[in-house]
C-alpha cells in the first residue's frame, strides 16, 4: 500500500524509476497487490489534484494519469492538460467529473485516515510494516521477507 504526494520528488522518482520494474516482478506475477491510497498535503488537495487522480479512475486510468503528471512535473507545477493527453482519457468525461467535485468528499476522508498513518512520503505500508521514502531495495526487501512469511 502506497501513500504519494504529486510535489513529492521521492514519490516522483520512485513511480518513474523503480515501481514500473516492482509492478512487473511482484503485481503480475500475482506475488502482491498494490494498492493506492489518495493522498496529498494542503497543495495537492487545494488544487484538486487527488479529485483529479480519482476521475482519471473512473476512465480506469489512474496510474496512467499519475505517470503522466510526474512526467510533466517542471520544479513545482505540472501541466494538467498535457497528462490527461498522455494518460489518453476522455477529456470531456474528465473536466466534467473535475467540474463536480463529486469526489471532494472522499479525498477530505482519505486524507484524513491518511494523516492518521503518514507524515511523510512515499510511505509504504507491507503487511502492517512501514517504510518511508525512495528506497526500493528496502520495499522489495520487505515483500520478499512477507512472501517468505506466507509460504
Amino acid at each position: 500500500m502506497e501513500f504519494s504526494d504529486i510535489y513529492c520528488n521521492h514519490c516522483r522518482d520512485f513511480s518513474l524509476d523503480h515501481l514500473p520494474a516492482i509492478l512487473e516482478d511482484y503485481v503480475a506475477t500475482g506475488k502482491a497487490r498494490y494498492i493506492v491510497h489518495y493522498y496529498g498535503f494542503p497543495r495537492t488537495i487545494s488544487e484538486g489534484v487527488l479529485e483529479a487522480g480519482m476521475c482519471a479512475a473512473e476512465q480506469g486510468r489512474y496510474f496512467e494519469f499519475q505517470h503522466a503528471l510526474f512526467q510533466t512535473m517542471d520544479g513545482q507545477s505540472y501541466n494538467m492538460v498535457r497528462a490527461t493527453q498522455t494518460a489518453n482519457l476522455d477529456a470531456r468525461a474528465f473536466r466534467a467529473c473535475r467540474d463536480s467535485r463529486r469526489y471532494a468528499d472522499a479525498v477530505h476522508e482519505m486524507t484524513t485516515v491518511g494523516s492518521r498513518r503518514v507524515t511523510g512520503t512515499p510511505t509504504f505500508f507491507i503487511n502492517g510494516e512501514s517504510i518511508s521514502g525512495n528506497r526500493p531495495d528496502g520495499i522489495r526487501q520487505m515483500i520478499d521477507n512477507a512472501l517468505i512469511q506466507t509460504e
